[in-house]
């Protein structure tokens, strides 16, 4: 086989491995009842102004570090974006997928949260509100999350990644990696339903 089939085998490989992590590290801390819809972020990013949005975020000079040239990069990036599902192996057993207007197995559910460690008070109160959205899908409010792939910077060091919380609006938040883990430093933007 080809050495260059390898590396490139081993590159796919090694982002996929790299998604896994920053989805179980960031997203799923919030909630791990995911719709199997990959969320499109680049129609949210087509209208953004950077420049106001690091003025309002660098009030307080807390990002004069940041190059402005990242969003012209994600930007660049998005124009690729295409619409996809998740699969099962994509969240390594740490997310239940389900799909729009689809009533959730509480079963599952419960056995994942045992799973993921959640306290007994946790799981109480995720089973009370699995069942006031089974009992009304069409008015739920924070979950099931709809979530984008993760966009990388060329020298990942950056990310964004797109969060929608059920009927309840959502973000594309940027995220940047210090030491071993990734650091939120602000929502690009936000919408409500």
């Amino acid at each position: 086989m080809d050495k260059k089939f390898f590396i490139f085998i081993f590159s796919i490989l090694s982002l996929n491995f790299f998604s896994q992590n920053i989805l179980n590290e960031i997203v799923l801390k919030e909630n791990f009842i995911v719709v199997k819809e990959k969320l499109l972020i680049k129609n949210h990013l087509d209208h953004i102004d950077y420049e106001d949005v690091l003025e309002y975020y660098n009030q307080d000079n807390e990002l004069k570090d940041l190059d402005k040239n990242i969003f012209k990069e994600f930007k660049s990036k998005l124009k690729n974006e295409k619409s996809g599902f998740w699969n099962d192996f994509d969240f390594e057993n740490s997310a239940y997928l389900t799909s729009f207007k689809e009533k959730l197995n509480l079963d599952n559910i419960k056995i994942l949260s045992k799973k993921l460690n959640y306290s007994v008070e946790k799981q109480k109160q995720l089973i009370r509100e699995i069942k006031k959205y089974n009992a009304n899908v069409n008015q739920f409010r924070n979950f099931p999350l709809m979530i984008s792939e993760p966009i990388y910077s060329e020298d990942k060091k950056h990310l964004i990644i797109g969060i929608s919380h059920g009927n309840n609006g959502g973000e594309i938040r940027l995220y940047q990696k210090q030491e071993n883990s990734w650091v939120f430093v602000l929502n690009i933007s936000r919408w409500a339903y």
